[in-house]
């Protein structure tokens, strides 16, 4: 197995946590739909409004997951002649744990993201702007969480070939030789 096979079979798992995702969003908003309606900052409909957005941004990643996969592995996963052999062989291993914690941090990170944007938006409209500064003071909080975990999703995405040999040289396992090609 290489590990642009690994990365082939975990993205198609990481499709799969979308759409139970885009589902619990679904759920979400079934359960938003029985509330009473009132005039707060958080209101039913403003709860709907944004888990309709996460769940949309759920269902596009479940679909890019699922039907872009072999492109998607072949971008992420480069170096198809890499063996892992055994769990012996750290560095292919770490690499793909990286490059897919970093898939799902952003994956899951960014509906967040994308969430409390419409909650900004729709607190800013008419006679909800009174309630909009009440808000962002209990909002800022959960939504810099999301969006430094975007980034370090997409650090990790990008970079774990050089994180993964730092990190091999910090702990002393660096004991394997590298690809011809540099091992991403």
């Amino acid at each position: 197995m290489t590990t642009r096979d690994l990365g082939f079979v975990s993205i198609k798992f990481m499709g799969l946590y979308c759409i139970l995702n885009a589902f619990n969003g679904l759920v979400g908003m079934l359960v938003f739909l029985t509330t009473p309606a009132t005039d707060e900052w958080i209101s039913p409909r403003s709860l709907i409004v944004s888990n309709f957005a996460a769940l949309v941004l759920s269902a596009a990643f479940a679909a890019l997951f699922l039907f872009l996969t072999r492109p998607l592995a072949e971008w992420l996963f480069p170096e198809s002649s890499i063996q892992i052999d055994s769990p012996s062989t750290t560095r292919p291993w770490m690499y793909v744990g990286f490059v897919l914690i970093g898939v799902y941090l952003v994956s899951t990170n960014l509906t967040e993201v994308l969430r409390f944007i419409v909650l900004v938006f729709w607190n800013l409209e008419g006679m909800r702007r009174k309630y909009f500064d009440d808000f962002i003071r209990q909002s800022w909080k959960p939504v810099v969480d999301a969006a430094g975990a975007v980034v370090i999703g997409f650090v990790l995405c990008f970079r774990s070939s050089a994180l993964v040999r730092r990190l091999l040289v910090l702990v002393d396992l660096d004991d394997e030789p590298e690809s011809k090609n540099g091992n991403r």
